[in-house]
C-alpha cells in the first residue's frame, strides 16, 4: 500500500477519510471479473487560476427522463446535478497529493487562434451534466448536448500529441485553470501486440507523470467472425448462429502500419487529429483481405461529414474491411472487441430490455455501454449496429487470456502494479445490411469509446477504493490501525 509520510494520528485521520470512499459499492452489471485491489489515498490539491466554471450553479430539477432525483441531490461545478449514494460533497483526490508539478493551462475562452479554454456562455441556472446511475442512461442527447456549439458549456482541454509516428501513440488532454478543474486524460493508440488497442485513462492531477490512474478501460479489436444468421436477428448469437470464419486481427500479412496522427480542419477552421492504420490480413492459405482503422479525436464537437459527430473526450473510430472473400451472399460479418475496464458495465439494450424499450433506445444516434456506477465512462456505437455481449466461455476466456497476455505499452503506467483488469466484456459488432456489400466484399463500423471528465472530475474519492471493499472492511482497517498506533 502506498503512504506517504503520516504521524500516528493523521495516519489513523487519513483511514477513516477514506472509509467514506470504500463505502461507496459499484454497479451490478457485466463481464468476466478477475480480481485485484488498489490503494491511494486523497487529498486536495493547490492553488489555482481563472474559477468562472467552477461554482456550482442554483439550478435544480426533480427527473430526467424515467429517473427522479432525490431531494438531497446536489449542483456540482461546471453546471453539473444530481445524487451519488455516498459522498455529496466533491472530493478531489489521489494523484494530486503525491504529483505537485501540476501543468497550468489556458484560462481564456476557445477560439480559432487559441484552440483550447472555455468554450460557450455558462449559464449557472442551468444544467449541463447529470449524475445519474449507469442503469438509467438517459440517450445520446442528454449525455453530450453540453457540447453543443448552440447551447453547451464546457472547457475544450489543451492536446498534445507524444509518439506519433510509431506503433504506440498518446493524445493526453488536460486542464489546470484552477484547484477543483485539475486532470488530465490519456488516449493511448497501440498496434504492438498485434491487435489494435484504445487505452483510455483519466488521472486526477494535470501533471503528466502522475500514475497510476483514476480511472482506466480499454478496447482490444480481437477478431472478425462471418456466421449464417440462423435466427436471423442482424446480431450474432453465440450457440444459435453457425460461425463459418473467425479470424484473429493479427494474423497478418502486412502487419498494421505505424500510427501517424495529423491536425486536420473540418467546419470553420475546427480542428482535430486523425491517424490511419492499415493490415492485410491472411484469410486463406489463398486469399487476404484488408482492414484500416481510423482514429480521430477533437476536444470540440464536430459534424462535418463523418459517420459519427467527432465527440469531445473520446476516441473515435472507423473500421473498414476491403476485399473479404465472403462464404455467401447471405452472410453476416461481426467485429469482435474486448472491453477490459476497473468497473462494472451494461449495456443499454440487454437481456432485460423489452421490446418497445429497445425500439426507442435504437432512435438515439447511438448506443452502448455504460461503464461505472454513474457512467463515468461510455463505449458507443452507431445504433444501426446490433451487439451481443458474448458470455460463453469459449469467448470469455480467451478474451481475459489476450487481456493478460497482450498489455498495451503504456499499460503499467495506467495501472501500476494491477495488471488484471476487473471485468472484461467481448461485443460483438455485428456490421449492418446498410454498411455491408458481401459482393464487394466490404464492411465498416463507427463507434467511440468516451471518458466523462466532468463527473470523473467530480468524483467522491478515489475512484479505484471502491472496488472490491464495503463498510465492514473499511471499519476493520481503521480498527486495524487503531490498534497498530496503540501498540
Amino acid at each position: 500500500m502506498k503512504f506517504p509520510n503520516f504521524t500516528g494520528i493523521s495516519l489513523l485521520a487519513y483511514l477513516q477519510a477514506i472509509t467514506g470512499a470504500l463505502a461507496k459499492g459499484g454497479g451490478r452489471s457485466g463481464g468476466v471479473r478477475a480480481g485485484r485491489s488498489s490503494d491511494r489515498g486523497s487529498h486536495p490539491s493547490g492553488s489555482g487560476g481563472n474559477p468562472r466554471f467552477s461554482s456550482a450553479g442554483t439550478a435544480s430539477t426533480s427527473h430526467i427522463g424515467s429517473y427522479g432525483f432525490t431531494s438531497t441531490s446536489r449542483d456540482y461545478s461546471h453546471g453539473g446535478y444530481g445524487y451519488r449514494n455516498y459522498n455529496t460533497a466533491p472530493i478531489y483526490v489521489d494523484d494530486r497529493y503525491y504529483y505537485t508539478n501540476y501543468r497550468p493551462t489556458y484560462g481564456g475562452y476557445w477560439g480559432y487562434d487559441t484552440p483550447y479554454g472555455w468554450y460557450g456562455l455558462y449559464n449557472p441556472t442551468s444544467i449541463y451534466w447529470y449524475c445519474i446511475p449507469y442503469y438509467y442512461y438517459p440517450g445520446y442527447h442528454t449525455k453530450y448536448y453540453r457540447y453543443n456549439e448552440q447551447n453547451g458549456a464546457f472547457y475544450a482541454p489543451e492536446i498534445d500529441v507524444v509518439g506519433s509516428g510509431s506503433s504506440s501513440a498518446l493524445l493526453n488532454m488536460t486542464e489546470y485553470t484552477d484547484d477543483i478543474n485539475n486532470y488530465h486524460t490519456t488516449f493511448g493508440y497501440s498496434i504492438t501486440t498485434g491487435f489494435p488497442i484504445i487505452d483510455c485513462a483519466y488521472f486526477s492531477s494535470s501533471d503528466p507523470a502522475a500514475t497510476p490512474a483514476d480511472f482506466y478501460m480499454r478496447l482490444t479489436f480481437w477478431q472478425i467472425v462471418e456466421y449464417n444468421d440462423t435466427n436471423n436477428n442482424s446480431a450474432f448469437d453465440d450457440g444459435v448462429d453457425t460461425v463459418l470464419s473467425s479470424i484473429p486481427l493479427n494474423q497478418t500479412t502486412v502487419p498494421w502500419t505505424t500510427l501517424n496522427f495529423l491536425n486536420k480542419t473540418a467546419e470553420t477552421n475546427r480542428t482535430y487529429q486523425e491517424a490511419t492504420t492499415t493490415a492485410t490480413i491472411n484469410q486463406t492459405n489463398s486469399h487476404t483481405f484488408n482492414i484500416s482503422l481510423v482514429f480521430r479525436s477533437s476536444n470540440i464537437q464536430i459534424n462535418a461529414t463523418f459517420a459519427l459527430p467527432i465527440t469531445p473526450h473520446a476516441a473515435m473510430f472507423d473500421l473498414l474491411v476491403t476485399g473479404y472473400n465472403f462464404t455467401s451472399n447471405s452472410s453476416r460479418l461481426a467485429i469482435l472487441t474486448v472491453q477490459s475496464t476497473m468497473e462494472y458495465s451494461l449495456m443499454d439494450i440487454n437481456s432485460t430490455t423489452p421490446a418497445d424499450g429497445a425500439q426507442q433506445i435504437k432512435s438515439n444516434l447511438t448506443v452502448g455501454a455504460s461503464i461505472g456506477e454513474y457512467s463515468e465512462a461510455r463505449l458507443e456505437w452507431k445504433s444501426s449496429i446490433n451487439v451481443n455481449n458474448l458470455t460463453s466461455s469459449a469467448y470469455t476466456q480467451s478474451a481475459l487470456t489476450l487481456v493478460n497476455s497482450k498489455p498495451s505499452p503504456i499499460q503499467p503506467w495506467l495501472v501500476g502494479n494491477d495488471t488484471t483488469p476487473y471485468f472484461v466484456s467481448v461485443f460483438a459488432m455485428t456490421v449492418p445490411k446498410d454498411s455491408l456489400n458481401t459482393v464487394a466484399g466490404t464492411a465498416n463500423i463507427s463507434g467511440f469509446a468516451y471518458l466523462d471528465v466532468d463527473l470523473l472530475n467530480n468524483s467522491g474519492g478515489a475512484m479505484n477504493l471502491r472496488q472490491g471493499l464495503n463498510i465492514p472492511m473499511a471499519i476493520l482497517m481503521t480498527v486495524s490501525a487503531l490498534t497498530w498506533l496503540l501498540l
